[in-house]
């Protein structure tokens, strides 16, 4: 009575005796070892006796014994003390039947006084020690699901989301039918919280199983720690003992441990698909007296959260050209496009961000926080992510631009799983290591001076700076020298913490999948991306209203030179046509290699560019020459400028620009990971990214009148920007560029030839 007594005072005793006597209503297995208190009182020392008599009987015992001796004195040992014992006429019959795990309610809540913190456990039919190679499988799930640290429940729930103070799994196969359970210590006022999120996560892994990390690590650990419980006598004979009680079988530890090393992790996929499915499942739930939670709230929970009924399936809506779209619990869209057959599936969370969200004095803050998120992460070292990443992906790298920051991985469709636990451990849970950091630093202040000994990387980030000024499109991503080094760690937490939020981002998933099988997968992981940061802005580009003239002295054989013009940004209508005209000018069948190249013969490099930011564009003529040409070369950009105005572009220019557009652009969806960039990036930059399959016909149907309409509006002979690198001596050829830029534009200096 005592023992019973006491089991009642300690709240795990408590909810275990009631979990067991509530999945096994009608077995033994549900009745508590020590009774119940109206059995116990009814013991008598005949009843006791007679008991004694019908079951300790030498044909239903066993004697074991290890250490160091042999199995002729354990043997000499054993006749003289039980020789003699005498199993008696009959031997008692067993009553051998399966449990039904049928109940009437799959919920069963019960309060307690004084208790502090809710406890569950949920419980599923499990199987039979004799039926070695589903006993074996059922503890390798057991220790995957919720085992150690690095296993699904623990490693998300416990150490990712914090949700609940204890999480474990087990198996329990005895000699009729056990069961599966999953138990969990709650914190008290957020039952509801912490058990949707048990739910959510017991959805997801019986619909994917294990990865592959998470099998590894659970099948290592099960049997290094079966070999270290054998380390003494003691522990030999009664796990031996115990396997003979249960099974009648010497041999069967031999037989589980070989079954155990030969799990395979498929194996533990299929039998969570078909253990761990809600409809299969119990619950007993232990709250503190007073709780408001009712058994009718719990089932609620876990009717929405774990019963296939509801899924995923019905959140899902169809977009555009077979993109689904989808929005998490915390307000982050995906979205997804289905490629049967491609064998690979491409991922990338895309944020607003980039330089637009740094500090004006921590230039290159966003390029170092993208860089260093694959250094590190609470769980894993960089050396650990980096052979993961050889594992698994075949791309795999974060990024930052001006307005943008993210991360992009492409796997094998067996991969995903798998990689996306990686994927989503880095966007989530990078631990930016002090001394990662540092490196990450140095191949930054690498990548600095290499940039200031590329002329065209100095010519672009001068043509940057006089067209921006001290806007985001204007500044370095890579940063200065002066700002990288006083970067801190504390300055890359605040831009990360800053930046990847669910209510600034979204996630596009492209490949060889079923939305249906993936989002339980994404829902388990990046749910708990938090959405507390206003999102991101691009602020307003304010233009300058002048022609603008920069010369950037180098020690160079060539001078660079670009001519730009504002142009209209990628939400702009406008920037079809602009398309255009870039590659009717462009390319070796252009316009501007057939006259200022082939014809003039003032550069073996000439091109025209336009590229389309949120918020602005930049259409840039290019040309390396030699030092001397230098006037000449800009003076021959003005008369093209001057001969768009005039003509704009012949119908031959016009077909062949769509052509070459329209072919180029169809060419880039042969690959999941450009089709996904492509999705990412135009939702995020334009909100629509429909735009992505309206492109090709929208550059089809560009008339001459747009055309024309852009040139004027665009190519302005009143408001451009011309840079030079180069030596001083292309500086001086282009005095008369300085009083022509101080005259305000072409038409006066034309004026004053």
């Amino acid at each position: 009575m005592e023992e019973y007594r006491r089991g009642e005072d300690l709240p795990e005793s408590k909810l275990w005796k009631e979990t067991l006597s509530f999945a096994f209503q009608d077995h033994p297995y549900g009745v508590p070892v020590v009774g119940w208190p109206e059995t116990v009182r009814r013991v008598t020392r005949e009843s006791l006796y007679r008991f004694m008599k019908k079951w300790y009987r030498p044909d239903n015992a066993a004697f074991v014994v290890a250490g160091g001796t042999t199995f002729e004195q354990v043997f000499a040992v054993a006749q003289k003390y039980f020789g003699s014992w005498k199993a008696g006429k009959r031997r008692p019959r067993r009553e051998i039947f399966e449990p039904s795990f049928k109940w009437k309610d799959p919920v069963y809540v019960f309060y307690k006084k004084d208790l502090r913190e809710p406890r569950f456990i949920l419980v599923w039919p499990g199987t039979r020690l004799t039926d070695v190679e589903q006993a074996a499988a059922a503890d390798v799930l057991a220790a995957a699901l919720g085992g150690s640290g690095s296993s699904r429940l623990v490693k998300n729930l416990r150490l990712r989301k914090n949700v609940l103070t204890r999480i474990s799994a087990s198996a329990w196969s005895p000699r009729q039918r056990g069961a599966f359970f999953v138990s969990g210590v709650l914190r008290q006022g957020e039952e509801e919280i912490g058990l949707r999120e048990v739910f959510a996560e017991l959805r997801m892994f019986s619909r994917t199983g294990p990865s592959e990390e998470e099998f590894e690590n659970a099948k290592e650990s099960l049997i290094k720690g079966i070999i270290s419980s054998l380390e003494n006598s003691e522990s030999v004979a009664e796990t031996f003992g115990s396997y003979f009680a249960e099974g009648r079988d010497p041999e069967l530890f031999f037989k589980y441990m070989n079954a155990l090393v030969h799990t395979k992790r498929e194996r533990l996929q299929e039998l969570a698909g078909e253990w761990l499915k809600g409809e299969r499942a119990g619950m007993v739930l232990m709250l503190p007296e007073g709780s408001s939670v009712s058994a009718r709230d719990v089932k609620r929970w876990l009717r929405e959260e774990l019963l296939e009924k509801r899924g995923v399936q019905r959140k899902i809506k169809k977009g555009s050209e077979g993109v689904k779209l989808y929005t998490l619990k915390n307000g982050l869209p995906v979205l997804l496009l289905e490629r049967p057959g491609t064998n690979t599936i491409y991922m990338t969370a895309v944020f607003h961000g980039g330089v637009a969200a740094e500090p004006p004095k921590k230039q290159g803050l966003g390029w170092l926080t993208a860089a260093a998120m694959r250094r590190g992460t609470r769980f894993r070292s960089a050396q650990e992510i980096s052979a993961l990443e050889d594992r698994y992906f075949t791309l795999f790298y974060a990024h930052a631009d001006a307005e943008t920051f993210g991360l992009r991985a492409e796997c094998l469709k067996e991969d995903f799983l798998d990689a996306f636990q990686v994927f989503s451990e880095v966007l989530l849970e990078p631990s930016f290591p002090v001394e990662e950091l540092e490196k990450v630093k140095k191949d930054q202040l690498s990548l600095i001076r290499k940039e200031k000994e590329n002329p065209r990387s100095v010519l672009m980030n001068a043509l940057a700076r006089v067209m921006y000024g001290d806007h985001p499109y204007g500044r370095d991503v890579l940063g200065t020298k002066e700002s990288v080094e006083k970067l801190s760690r504390e300055d890359v937490l605040k831009y990360y913490h800053r930046v990847v939020q669910a209510n600034n981002g979204l996630l596009v998933l492209v490949g060889d999948f079923h939305a249906e099988d993936v989002l339980p997968i994404v829902e388990g992981y990046l749910s708990n991306m938090p959405a507390e940061e206003e999102s991101v802005v691009v602020p307003v580009v304010e233009k300058r209203k002048r022609v603008s003239f920069e010369f950037v002295p180098m020690n160079t054989e060539q001078a660079h030179i670009v001519m730009a013009f504002y142009a209209p940004g990628g939400k702009d209508e406008t920037r079809y046509p602009m398309e255009v005209v870039e590659n009717a000018l462009a390319g070796m069948s252009g316009r501007l290699f057939m006259d200022l190249r082939d014809k003039r013969a003032l550069a073996y490099s000439v091109t025209a560019f336009y590229r389309p930011r949120a918020k602005s564009g930049l259409f840039i003529f290019y040309m390396a020459t030699a030092p001397e040409k230098v006037k000449e070369a800009v003076e021959g950009f003005r008369q093209e400028v001057d001969l768009l105005l005039e003509h704009s572009l012949t119908g031959d220019e016009i077909q062949r620009a769509k052509t070459f557009v329209v072919g180029n652009y169809k060419m880039g969806f042969e690959t999941n990971s450009a089709v996904g960039t492509r999705l990412a990036y135009t939702q995020i930059l334009t909100g629509d990214y429909t735009r992505v399959f309206r492109f090709s016909k929208r550059i089809q149907n560009v008339s001459t009148r747009e055309i024309r309409r852009a040139i004027l509006d665009n190519l302005k002979p009143t408001l451009y920007t011309v840079v030079i690198v180069g030596p001083e001596s292309a500086k001086e050829a282009v005095k008369d560029l300085v009083r022509w830029g101080k005259n305000g534009g072409t038409k006066e200096k034309h004026q004053q030839e």
